[in-house]
């Protein structure tokens, strides 16, 4: 429960405001002592005790998940560009070639449509 806010960076004291941080530590440290106390009492073999407090685990638990729940709900995924990368020569050069290399081809096109449409003219004159 501890790790569940890691994969976002954060950890429980990010998460919650500092009033239910406090909440939150209170409650998991008394969880612990009735951890402790069960297994106390389970090896005096106290079965009573020790399912009164495993019992009492309960209210514990379901009030650490109800924090937790409403901390992550709070919490977002962002993705963002840390910087963007600046225009280099490089890639300059390269628009620049392929730009030039277009006009080029454009131009073989064209003279040779041309050349082939006087070629035919020629012909149909003759």
């Amino acid at each position: 429960m501890m790790e569940q806010f890691s994969h976002f960076g954060k950890n429980m004291e990010d998460v919650l405001l500092p009033g239910e941080y406090v909440h939150f530590v209170r409650r998991w440290n008394v969880l612990t002592f009735k951890i402790r106390r069960t297994s106390t009492y389970l090896s005096l073999l106290n079965f009573n005790t020790a399912l009164f407090y495993a019992r009492s685990l309960r209210h514990d638990v379901k009030a650490i998940r109800n924090a937790v729940l409403r901390a992550g709900q709070f919490v977002h995924t962002y993705v963002g560009c840390v910087h963007d990368e600046e225009s280099s020569i490089l890639k300059l050069l390269i628009y620049l070639f392929s730009g030039a290399a277009l006009l080029i081809m454009a131009y073989v096109l064209v003279h040779h449509l041309l050349a082939y449409r006087k070629k035919a003219n020629f012909k149909k004159k003759m």
